[in-house]
């Protein structure tokens, strides 16, 4: 509301309203007038030549309700601060904007002269004759509130300190890999091999939930857990990577397939514990993107085996933005990659960089076959290509 007379969405339409509060009216109390209000409407907009029909007259009349309801809220949460101020809890600055805003509502609802709004000028004035300065703050918050304010400010900071030290947890696995009494897991920055002895056995669920279990001489078995088991080999990288198949279940192959990102999103770990994530979330753009730097693995995309062995790696190097890797799919011992350029995907209003455009898919088979096809022209996304791929179109 920027006029005085205007009521919301009539000034497009060329009509004049009566004057419209900006906030305030006492819905339960009687004191908001909002049949007198509606009239005067009417009076103003038949002297101007103007006419509503009656819908626009009664949703004249329930915003006058609705913002009485608030003002009333207003004046009470005001009159409890007041009783604050004057038994000595707050300072004179409190007092002079607790009266000032209760002396505005009442103004607003045009309750100007009532016994209550009469005593409050009576303080404010009071208060201005002895603080002459006060009406010229431009700054109306409580101290409460400046105090809540700078308490926020100041967590805010640690949150943004304790943001750019940031250091992802990578102590939980991910997911396993197994075949045979070969267990890989995997976490953010790294996969650990384990060969397991001939009385350890594992079982995996999804990929995700692992069982470990020792036979004991008797014939019973002990519960193990990851930790109790020595890595045979790991392999860490510098970014994030992704492997392929992405569950073990059903996977019976003796490889798996990796690859590093190397776009925008992919090239950072991401917090994966909630209280990482919580920390993004409140931290925002200041969260750090941190970089594995003792990783052995920086641009990488091949096929790896059970043991940790590089049995393949892809000839291409990857640069942002023109030449990408998509890992399509791992099967038996043939594995595809796709290669194209960084898109921008929107989604829900948000932007986001991700492989696609792909010109080229890249096929290996076992031992060391490697053979190139063209795309033509070029397929935006990547699961037609896999799709294709294990259909056996992709010759």
């Amino acid at each position: 509301m920027t006029k005085r007379g205007l009521l919301p969405g009539m000034v497009a339409m060329g009509l004049v309203a009566a004057w419209l509060p900006t906030e305030g009216w006492a819905q339960q109390s009687g004191r908001c007038p909002v049949e007198r209000l509606v009239k005067e409407t009417r009076e103003r907009n038949a002297a101007a030549g103007q006419s509503l029909d009656d819908k626009a007259y009664q949703k004249l009349a329930e915003n006058y309700r609705s913002q009485c309801a608030r003002a009333e809220k207003t004046i009470a949460q005001f009159e409890v601060r007041l009783n604050e101020y004057e038994a000595g809890k707050r300072t004179d600055k409190d007092g002079y904007i607790i009266l000032q805003t209760l002396a505005n509502k009442y103004e607003i609802l045009r309750a100007g002269d009532s016994k209550p709004a009469v005593e409050i000028k009576r303080k404010l004035a009071a208060l201005v004759k002895k603080h002459p300065k006060f009406p010229t703050m431009r700054d109306f918050r409580l101290s409460d509130d400046i105090a809540k304010a700078a308490a926020a400010d100041t967590e805010h900071r640690r949150v943004v300190e304790k943001a750019k030290q940031w250091k992802p947890r990578d102590d939980k696995a991910l997911a396993y890999y197994g075949t045979g009494k070969n267990l890989v897991a995997r976490f953010q920055s790294r996969l650990e091999f384990f060969v397991l002895d001939s009385a350890t056995d594992f079982r995996l669920e999804e990929g995700q939930k692992l069982s470990l279990s020792r036979a004991r001489p008797d014939g019973t078995k002990s519960v193990l857990a990851l930790k109790d088991l020595a890595p045979s080999k790991t392999l860490s990288f510098r970014r994030r990577f992704d492997v392929l198949p992405r569950t073990a279940e059903g996977y019976s192959g003796r490889y798996l397939l990796l690859c590093s990102f190397a776009h925008e999103l992919g090239t950072s770990f991401a917090p994966v514990t909630p209280e990482d994530q919580e920390l993004a979330q409140r931290a925002g753009s200041h969260m750090r993107t941190w970089i594995n730097e003792a990783g052995t693995f920086d641009d990488f995309c091949g096929v790896v085996d059970y043991h940790g062995e590089v049995i393949f790696k892809f000839p291409v190097a990857q640069k942002n933005p023109g030449t990408l890797l998509q890992p399509l799919a791992i099967v038996d011992n043939r594995a595809a990659v796709a290669v194209g350029e960084r898109m921008i995907t929107r989604s829900d209003d948000l932007e986001y960089a991700t492989p696609g455009n792909f010109r080229e898919v890249l096929i290996w088979t076992e031992p060391a076959t490697l053979k190139r096809i063209r795309i033509e022209p070029k397929e935006k996304y990547w699961a037609p290509l896999m799709s294709r791929f294990l259909k056996g179109e992709l010759k």
